[in-house]
């Protein structure tokens, strides 16, 4: 099971993920409407459909029948996505993790060029490089403010853990005896000169 540190719960109260978050609501046909979307997350599509759906049994409330159209809404808008030009904020992780083709996408380009990624991809090979993806929680925030999940363990199912609330005692300066009162040098009364005789 994934831990995650105490301070996601703060701001991650309530996790939505595709199907949730647009239901219906979302048209398809509507080229407007995807391009909007496409533009604002990242793209996870699995490459093994099996693996990603024993994932999501882990969840009391999976649906077998919701994880495959999400699967396939996600391969639609990655295809609809793919053949437009100048997406500058959208990453692409494809079923067969490809890394050729063309692409004016910057983050894909920082994705393709960076060492330590390509490095990685090399020694462990795509089929792993995906796993290991998927096995990440990949949050995204959406314009609106609110917050989708796009792959890994769903975080609304994630037991959140008991925060202890520390009690602090306030300690209590020793009670001074009234009899031996300390007054400072400075603050001595003076005496008058009838005492001083």
């Amino acid at each position: 099971m994934h831990k995650l540190p105490k301070y996601f719960y703060s701001s991650f109260e309530r996790i939505q993920n595709l199907k949730e978050y647009f239901g219906d609501a979302l048209d398809l046909r509507n080229n407007h409407e995807l391009l909007t979307l496409a533009k604002r997350i990242v793209i996870i599509t699995p490459h093994d459909k099996k693996y990603y759906s024993t994932m999501w049994q882990k969840d009391p409330h999976y649906n077998r029948t919701i994880v495959l159209e999400l699967n396939k809404f996600l391969d639609e808008l990655q295809c609809f996505t793919m053949r437009q030009q100048n997406f500058l904020h959208v990453l692409f992780v494809s079923r067969s993790l490809s890394l050729t083709g063309e692409c004016t996408n910057t983050a894909m380009n920082e994705f393709k060029t960076n060492k330590a990624w390509a490095q990685l991809f090399e020694q462990v090979g795509p089929r792993a490089f995906g796993k290991l993806i998927l096995d990440h929680i990949v949050i995204t925030r959406l314009s609106g403010g609110g917050y989708f999940q796009i792959s890994g363990y769903p975080i609304s199912s994630l037991p959140k853990p008991k925060i202890k609330k520390k009690k602090f005692k306030r300690k209590r300066a020793p009670e001074e005896s009234k009899d031996e009162t300390v007054v400072h040098p400075s603050k001595r009364p003076r005496l008058s000169r009838r005492h001083k005789k």
